[in-house]
């Protein structure tokens, strides 16, 4: 689900405090116009009722993509980026019986930043998840010729703390062509266990 909360909050122009209503999450599919307000700059930017000024609150949100089954939190670049992760952690415990609903799902956390330079192709992937998905299938079958062998261990690698291994991805329709860090733990260890690939500079 996606939530607002009322908080109180400061005009950094001149200093007004007043209460107003801001995203704490955001379910891309149920709230779609989220992502219209984050391309059009106004996802959590408030008027000041005093001077009439505009300003953007900085704050933590949680973006869930459910077609492509990503959670991510977007805090201020400051913040402590463990103490998010901790949060999935605990989420994934509140669940309880019900935390298969979240198996397979992966998490990340980014600062603003980041996050609006990745939006672009976050929202890209979620439209096109079933193609998306059937191309990253496609590249798994075709392991280890897809393997990116200059990334990470021969191609395998450990990313916050999820193994996966490093693919050439390929679709003509979506028009990538691109490497990708896929989660995949036994082929991590079958990448591991391989024959290191030469490196050029010492042929």
């Amino acid at each position: 689900m996606s939530l607002k909360s009322p908080y109180p909050v400061n005009c950094p122009f001149c200093g007004q405090g007043f209460e107003a209503v801001l995203w704490d999450s955001v379910n891309t599919s149920v709230s779609p116009e989220a992502l219209e307000l984050l391309a059009e700059g106004e996802f959590n930017v408030l008027r000041c009722p005093a001077c009439g000024e505009e300003f953007f609150v900085l704050k933590p949100v949680l973006f869930h993509f459910p077609r492509t089954q990503v959670m991510i939190y977007v805090v201020p670049d400051d913040e402590d980026h463990d103490r998010y992760y901790g949060h999935f952690g605990e989420l994934d415990q509140s669940l309880g019986s019900f935390r298969e609903l979240i198996a397979g799902y992966s998490y990340r956390v980014l600062s603003w930043t980041e996050f609006l330079e990745a939006l672009p192709g976050l929202v890209f992937t979620e439209e096109h998840a079933d193609e998306y998905g059937e191309m990253i299938e496609r590249a798994l079958s075709r392991w280890p010729e897809t393997l990116v062998r200059d990334k990470g261990t021969n191609g395998a690698d450990v990313i916050e703390g999820v193994r996966g291994i490093w693919l050439r991805v390929q679709d003509e329709h979506l028009g990538i062509d691109d490497e990708l860090f896929v989660e995949d733990e036994e082929l991590y260890w079958k990448t591991i266990g391989m024959p290191r690939s030469p490196n050029p500079s010492e042929s």
